[in-house]
């Protein structure tokens, strides 16, 4: 698999110098390559050299240009059921965002609140949404963290009560996430606690063994 030994080069680089924009040229194709190949070990490297891109560069935003290629690939493996290739998609977003404004990100955060709350989606799916939203919030300035999870908090009081399985979508979302972010956003987390624990332990009551369990996640991350 030539995409492969080509990612697993860039993996084994020692990079002396900061990578130019005519270089990152020559990088993008068999990174988007391997972020799109059948192969869950290549997506992963791939995930985890985009993740890097943003320390190896002059300037994080030499890599703007090439997000509209490279960020619905890795939305994708986000979502995959591999548990550690969506924790590299989500470190790599997290990343990616840490060196860029939320502007350059355009729709991410969106989509990762429409993921987090489909129920159409699996749990292993709506997991690879809560990391990644959580990644991504750990980066916000602080009055943009506090609105955007008061949002999630809220967002179960905007669905329709007849509707039992977004119901059961959205309680398991906002716990995924909740079990998230203590460790993307360390202390920012502990001005949450006040909203966090009752949602916990109404979770940990609930009819659903899938929302049961990410209360029990949610709680687990919080006290440890």
């Amino acid at each position: 698999n030539k995409t492969k030994g080509a990612l697993d080069a860039m993996l084994g680089t020692e990079f002396l110098h900061a990578v130019d924009p005519a270089s990152l040229a020559l990088l993008i194709p068999p990174i988007h390559r391997g972020l799109r190949d059948r192969d869950t070990s290549v997506k992963k490297r791939a995930a985890a050299i985009v993740g890097s891109m943003s320390s190896h560069v002059s300037n994080p935003r030499d890599v703007v240009p090439y997000l509209s290629l490279l960020l619905p690939e890795l939305r994708m493996v986000l979502l995959d059921p591999i548990p550690d290739a969506r924790r590299t998609a989500a470190r790599a977003l997290g990343a990616l965002s840490s060196g860029l404004s939320e502007a350059d990100l355009p729709g991410l955060l969106d989509w990762l609140l429409e993921q987090l709350f489909d129920p159409t989606n699996t749990s292993a799916e709506r997991s690879g949404a809560a990391i990644g939203l959580a990644e991504l919030v750990a980066s916000l300035p602080d009055d943009r963290f506090t609105a955007v999870l008061e949002d999630v908090i809220e967002s179960v009081h905007r669905v329709d009560p007849r509707r039992p399985l977004d119901q059961t979508a959205c309680q398991e979302g906002r716990l995924m996430l909740l079990a998230s972010l203590p460790f993307t956003c360390g202390d920012r987390f502990k001005g949450c606690l006040e909203k966090a624990l009752p949602l916990i332990l109404q979770g940990l009551a609930d009819n659903s063994d899938n929302v049961r369990e990410a209360a029990l996640s949610a709680g687990r991350a919080t006290v440890t």
